[in-house]
């Protein structure tokens, strides 16, 4: 079972990977860096795919980083990388927290954290994060992945120039997954509102 306080220090020893390279660009930093992204991957075998993603795509945006040669574009990176990691341990902390409102508005959420951190740092923490809690919470990820598709899609409201390609992808989610069924039709009818407020604007 994830526990918020562990998973807590494994997102701080991730950050202190990026800054232990940040601040020393160096084969020696590089090395240290590696070294800490083992340690990090290996603390937990329960979680160990998950520990890996998240050093995999945090040393990826530092290589990313220090491939910047201009100062001001550099930091400018580091700010927002910082904040879309942030966001992302708070996403991840409501998530373990509330596990219900998970399983309803997980896609909601992510979606909103996608949208404000489009970079491809966050979009990687955050669809780890979402596949991890989809197993804790035994949503296998199947419906969750296919409604979230579906959301990503639509996710600009279902307007009447395609209101019969969202029904048609929508009922065949529904056919697969039928006890799902009233979720995805109260997802429709949210997005059905609002294309209509986007065609009215």
């Amino acid at each position: 079972m994830l526990n918020k306080e562990v998973e807590h220090k494994i997102f701080g020893k991730c950050w202190k990977m990026f800054n232990t390279v940040r601040k020393n660009p160096t084969d020696t930093g590089w090395e240290k860096c590696v070294n800490e992204a083992h340690e990090i991957s290996e603390s937990i075998a329960e979680y160990k795919k998950f520990h890996e993603k998240l050093v995999l795509a945090t040393i990826e945006e530092a290589e990313t980083e220090e491939k910047n040669k201009n100062a001001k574009e550099k930091n400018a990176s580091y700010k927002n990388a910082g904040a879309a990691f942030n966001a992302a341990w708070e996403m991840f902390a409501r998530f373990i927290d509330n596990p219900d409102e998970f399983k309803k508005s997980g896609m909601d959420i992510l979606a909103e954290y996608n949208k404000t951190y489009s970079g491809r740092f966050a979009k990687k923490l955050g669809a780890a994060i979402y596949e991890i809690v989809c197993a804790e919470n035994n949503c296998k990820g199947t419906f969750m992945k296919d409604a979230y598709t579906f959301y990503q899609e639509f996710k600009n409201g279902i307007t009447s120039d395609i209101e019969s390609d969202a029904y048609a992808k929508a009922e065949r989610i529904i056919d697969k997954h039928p006890e799902h069924m009233l979720q995805m039709m109260e997802m429709c009818a949210e997005l059905k509102i609002r294309g209509q407020k986007q065609a009215a604007a």
